[in-house]
């Protein structure tokens, strides 16, 4: 969903998230990450950047797992 410079850029994004019923996680680092898990599948992935896109989480894509 984003990555900020800043940790706190990091929280107020997945504060922003959560309260929409989203479940983020944070991934510290030179980047701080914002990433939503999506689900099992491509399909159910891409549904769910959609979903995303339309409540106002504009610009929401699939990364594919690294597992």
């Amino acid at each position: 969903m984003g990555a900020f410079s800043t940790p706190t850029g990091a929280s107020v994004l997945a504060q922003r998230l959560t309260r929409a019923g989203y479940q983020p996680v944070v991934l510290p680092g030179k980047w701080n990450r914002v990433l939503v898990q999506a689900g099992s599948t491509k399909e159910e992935a891409v549904a769910q950047a959609k979903k995303m896109s339309q409540s106002g989480f504009e610009g929401a894509f699939v990364v594919p797992s690294r597992s």
